[in-house]
């Protein structure tokens, strides 16, 4: 469930209208990022990342 609706999410950047210059994905589990991250968007110019919560802090993984 959690591969299709990250490539739903790409999808619909890929159609979207106006200028996209970064793409961020907030998390709180660190699994499914690492498991998000292979699904690279390859076609799509626009720098992605994955931001995971860790209490009062962050964590920021690139694509």
């Amino acid at each position: 469930m959690g591969r299709q609706q990250l490539l739903l999410r790409f999808g619909r950047l890929a159609v979207y209208d106006k200028p996209i210059t970064k793409y961020s994905i907030v998390m709180d589990k660190r699994l499914l990022a690492e498991q998000y991250i292979q699904f690279k968007p390859i076609h799509l110019d626009i720098e992605a990342s994955i931001i995971i919560l860790r209490g009062s802090d962050y964590e920021e993984l690139h694509f």
